[in-house]
């Protein structure tokens, strides 16, 4: 099992779709950490949203999509394997 705790492992103001936007972008966050554990194959992974203070639908958005609109996994998988 994966684990992120997104306040801890990335950035407790974690914020913007893309790397431009800031360090702590979805993007950053995709590439840096839920890429890994996806291509880890690892039955579950586990995101740890709350100790975040605030998460964008942009940042949410470009985080998790983009690791189907990348194709690192499909959406049936991801649905699988995503626990939150």
């Amino acid at each position: 099992m994966s684990r992120i705790d997104i306040g801890k492992d990335f950035s407790p103001t974690p914020s913007g779709r893309y790397v431009v936007d800031g360090p702590f972008s979805g993007e950053a966050f995709r590439e840096k950490h839920l890429k890994k554990a996806v291509l880890k194959d690892d039955l579950e992974i586990s995101v740890i949203l709350d100790t975040a203070i605030g998460l964008g639908s942009s940042f949410l958005e470009e985080a998790f999509g983009g690791l189907v609109r990348n194709k690192y996994i499909s959406s049936e998988e991801l649905l699988r394997r995503l626990n939150l």
